[in-house]
Formats: C-alpha cells, structure tokens, sequence
C-alpha cells in the first residue's frame, strides 16, 4: 500500500476547495498545477492513486483536458486527515 504525503492531500484539498464533486464540476491538471505550484507529472501520478483508492474520478473532458473530482470516500478521507470527524 502506498503511503500518501502533505503534498498528495494538499491535490486533494484544492480538488475540494474547487467544489468539483460532479463530472460536470471538476477541475483540470493545470487548475490544481497552478494552485499547488507542484508539478503536472507529480499531480497526475497522485489523481491515479488517488483514483485507484477512489477519492477521486475523471470527469467529463474540458476540451482535450481531463478533468478530476473528488468522491465522497475522498472527503472522508481528508476530513479524517484534517482532523474534522
């Protein structure tokens, strides 16, 4: 089992602040880049363990951008982790 860092639930914590918990509402690679300043390479790595765990699922396509959001295992998952059970 893979043990995950601040910085692969910091990814998830943009992805929620986003409100992206819909296929319609998801965010992109380069939002949560931009937000995080970590790289594409490290946040698409994490989106699939995070999917593989599923936390997270692909949403509908942005143009040629996947997009991502959060499941509702996701959310429990980082209030567990920030300490709001």
């Amino acid at each position: 089992m893979y043990t995950f860092t601040k910085n692969d639930f910091l990814i998830l914590r943009v992805i929620s602040k986003r409100e992206a918990r819909t296929e319609m509402i998801s965010v992109t690679i380069k939002t949560i880049a931009e937000d995080t300043k970590l790289s594409p390479v490290k946040i698409r790595a994490t989106l699939n363990l995070f999917i593989n765990e599923g936390y997270v699922k692909e949403g509908f396509r942005k143009v040629n951008a996947k997009t991502f959001y959060i499941t509702d295992s996701g959310i429990k998952k980082l209030n567990e982790i920030m300490g709001r059970n």
